[in-house]
């Protein structure tokens, strides 16, 4: 008898088992059907054949980037401020 209901609980057990592990693959598609509806489009990545030489926000290209960094002179506040000494 005492076996019996030892079985009986394994089988219990293992059919929840069962269902708790179909329920969290139900929940996790759940959880990717969500995120795909809810995604903007815009915020996808696609792959580009052109992406290299795709023109950035700023009508500069890739190249062009680093060349004009150099040329660009900004004042620095702690070169600016006149310290008086006592």
């Amino acid at each position: 008898r005492i076996q019996e209901e030892v079985e009986l609980k394994e089988e219990e057990t293992r059919k929840l088992q069962e269902e708790v592990a179909e329920a969290r693959r139900r929940q996790e598609e759940a959880h990717a059907a969500l995120l795909d509806a809810t995604t903007p489009q815009h915020l996808n990545v696609h792959e580009d054949e052109q992406e290299e030489k795709d023109d950035l926000v700023n009508g500069e290209i890739g190249a062009e980037i680093g060349s004009h960094e150099d040329s660009i002179s900004m004042s620095i506040p702690e070169e600016d401020r006149l310290t008086q000494v006592s």
